[in-house]
C-alpha cells in the first residue's frame, strides 16, 4: 500500500503541492462523515463518545487537531491517547512535533510518550512532565527510535489509517477510517485491531468496545478465554517470601542483612527484615549500596520510601537513593501507579497516575513445573525486570524480554554459589 501524509496537516514542498491539496481534501472529507453526527460539543471541541465513564472518545477542535484517547468528566482533562496537530501547528513544546501518543495528566503531556515529526518519523521517544519532555529533544540517534514511525496510510478499501506502525505494520495507537464514514480508533497489533477500541458510525451511533485478533468480542467472555487458554497459573500477591528463597543455605549474613553477589561495581541481592516473613528484598547493581538499575520490594505493611502504596520500585538508583528518568512504581496488587522520573529519590511527575499504562503489571507467577517467576510482565510475557526462580532452588535475575532473559544477569544456585554473566534469547553468551 501507498502510504501518504496528510496535506493539511503537513508543511509541503512546491512540488508536492497538488497531491498534498488532494489528500486534505479527501481526509477533510472522510472526517466529516466521522463528525457529521457528534455526542455533543464542548466549547467548539466536537465530542463522540461518553466522558467521564473511562471510555475511549474522539476530540475534533477548531484549530483541525484531533484527539482519541480517555476524557474526563469536564470534557478537557485527558488521560492517555493519541494528539495530531492541526494544520500549520506543531505539538505543544515539541518543536517539529507532528503527532503524541502517550499519558496525558488534565490536558498535559505526562509519563511517558512518543512525538512523530512531519516526516512520520520519531523525534522524541521518552518522560515528560508538566508537558515538556525531561530528556534531550530531539533524540534521533537511537536505533529503537527507527522502528517506529506515525503516518497517514492510502488503504486498498478506500479508506485512511492514521496512527502508528512498526516495523511497517500498524501497531500502536491508530484510527482506522472506511470509505463509508465509519471509523475506528485503538490499539493495533500487526495489522489486526486488538484490546479496547472505540467504533465510530457515519449514523451516529458509536461503542467501546473489545476486540482480539481484529474482532468484536464480549469483554468477559474474552477475559474467561483468556485464562482458559494460558498455561500460567497466576498466583495472588504474597509478601510471604520463604517458599521463594531459603535465605539461610543462599547467603550470608552481613551486619543485619542476608546478601549475594559482589559488594563492589557488580550486581547483588540483598534481603533484610524479620525473616522469612516481614522482609524487605533489593536486587539489582550494587557497590557498596545500591547503585545502578535495580529492583525493590518492601514488607506487608510498608511502602517504597516517597511513595504511598508503592510495594515494588524498579529503575535506577545513585548513591543508594531512586534517581533516574524512567522509574517505575506497583502497588500491592501489582499494578503500575507511575512511571516517570525521580530524583534524589522522589518522583517528580504526577504521583500516582494509575490510569497510565495498564498493560504493565508486576506479579509473582507460578508456572506447573513448580518454577517461580518474580517481576515485571506485560501482557502476560515476562517483560522488564525481574527474578525467575526454578523448583531446584536455582535463580536468574536481569531484564527479560517476550519471556526470555536479555542482557547483564545475575545466576545464583541453591548451594550460594553465583556468577554475573550476559544472555542473549535467553542463552548465556558471555
Amino acid at each position: 500500500m501507498k502510504k501518504f501524509f496528510i496535506g493539511f496537516l503537513l508543511v509541503l514542498s512546491v512540488s508536492a503541492a497538488v497531491s498534498a491539496q488532494e489528500n486534505s481534501e479527501r481526509w477533510r472529507e472522510m472526517l466529516q462523515k466521522v463528525t457529521t453526527n457528534v455526542t455533543m460539543e464542548i466549547g467548539g471541541v466536537k465530542i463522540i463518545g461518553n466522558i467521564g465513564q473511562g471510555d475511549l472518545v474522539l476530540q475534533y477542535r477548531p484549530d483541525g487537531s484531533l484527539f482519541c484517547g480517555g476524557l474526563g468528566t469536564d470534557g478537557n482533562t485527558l488521560t492517555e491517547g493519541m494528539l495530531v496537530s492541526g494544520e500549520g501547528r506543531e505539538i505543544a513544546n515539541c518543536p517539529g512535533g507532528w503527532a503524541y501518543s502517550g499519558g496525558f495528566k488534565g490536558d498535559r503531556k505526562e509519563m511517558f510518550g512518543t512525538v512523530y515529526g512531519r516526516d512520520g518519523k520519531v523525534l522524541y521517544m521518552g518522560p515528560f512532565l508538566n508537558d515538556q519532555p525531561t530528556s534531550a529533544y530531539p533524540d534521533t540517534g537511537s536505533m529503537i527510535l527507527a522502528m517506529k514511525t506515525f503516518a497517514a496510510e492510502d488503504l486498498s478499501d478506500g479508506g485512511v489509517y492514521v496512527g502508528e506502525f512498526e516495523d511497517g505494520k500498524r501497531s500502536g495507537l491508530g484510527m482506522y477510517i472506511w470509505a463509508s464514514g465509519n471509523a475506528w480508533y485503538g490499539h493495533w497489533k500487526e495489522w489486526n485491531r486488538e484490546g479496547t477500541g472505540l467504533q465510530m458510525n457515519y449514523d451516529g451511533s458509536y461503542m467501546t468496545g473489545t476486540w482480539k485478533d481484529g474482532k468484536y468480542v464480549d469483554a468477559q467472555q474474552q477475559k474467561q478465554q483468556e485464562e482458559e487458554d494460558d498455561p500460567i497459573v497466576r498466583a495472588k500477591m504474597k509478601r510471604r517470601w520463604e517458599d521463594v528463597f531459603n535465605f539461610e543455605k543462599r547467603m550470608y549474613y552481613d551486619r543485619g542483612t542476608y546478601h549475594i553477589g559482589e559488594k563492589e561495581e557488580g550486581i547483588a541481592m540483598r534481603v533484610w527484615g524479620r525473616l522469612p516473613y516481614k522482609c524487605h528484598v533489593y536486587v539489582g547493581g550494587y557497590d557498596y549500596g545500591f547503585q545502578g538499575n535495580g529492583m525493590m520490594m518492601v514488607a506487608e505493611g510498608y511502602d517504597i520510601s516517597n511513595c504511598n502504596d508503592g510495594w515494588v520500585y524498579v529503575g535506577h538508583y545513585d548513591k543508594g537513593e531512586k534517581d533516574g528518568d524512567v522509574g517505575k512504581v506497583y502497588d500491592h496488587e501489582g499494578n503500575l501507579i507511575y512511571y516517570g522520573a525521580f530524583r534524589k529519590g522522589k518522583p517528580v511527575g504526577v504521583y500516582p497516575s494509575k490510569e497510565s499504562y495498564p498493560s504493565y503489571k508486576f506479579e509473582i507467577v507460578n508456572y506447573p513445573s513448580g518454577d517461580k517467576y518474580i517481576g515485571e510482565t506485560k501482557k502476560g510475557k515476562r517483560q522488564g525486570t525481574g527474578l525467575y526462580v526454578s523448583e531446584n532452588g536455582n535463580a536468574w535475575f536481569g531484564h527479560w524480554e517476550n519471556g526470555t532473559l536479555n542482557g547483564e544477569g545475575l545466576f545464583m544456585t541453591m548451594d550460594g554459589k553465583y556468577a554475573i554473566g550476559t544472555w542473549s534469547a535467553g542463552k548465556r553468551v558471555r
